[in-house]
């Protein structure tokens, strides 16, 4: 049970409730907080992330004896046709791989500020 308003030093509400200014009823503001707003840079990384998962399938040859083509025309590596293909399958899967982690946060990341703004507004 908390004291009478007249007794409670602002300063102990401060710390009761950090770096939430306003928050509180008794500072006069009777408004919540606004969560943090996500910052241009992890944006930029997630788009970023997310384009480069997309452009792999979209550039990837279909055939593996084209692959090992264009990796033998860019590196001057040469590649065989069973190492052509893993390598393939193991570019695709590892696209498809980013491109679920970045949506499975994507959807955590909502879910969790709906829940925490349902959570907000409940009595």
């Amino acid at each position: 049970m908390l004291p009478p308003r007249e007794s409670l030093n602002v300063s102990a509400l401060d710390t009761l409730v950090p770096n939430t200014p306003g928050a509180c009823c008794c500072h006069g503001g009777g408004h919540e907080p606004r969560p943090a707003s996500r910052t241009h840079s992890r944006n930029f990384w997630e788009f970023t992330g997310g384009a480069a998962s997309i452009g792999v399938w979209v550039l990837m040859p279909k055939c593996p004896v084209c692959l090992a083509a264009y990796v033998a025309l860019w590196t001057g590596l040469g590649l065989s046709f069973a190492t052509a293909q893993y390598v393939r399958w193991s570019l695709l899967l590892l696209s498809a791989t980013a491109l679920l982690y970045l949506v499975g946060k994507r959807i955590a990341k909502r879910s969790t500020r709906q829940l925490t703004l349902t959570a907000r507004q409940a009595p």
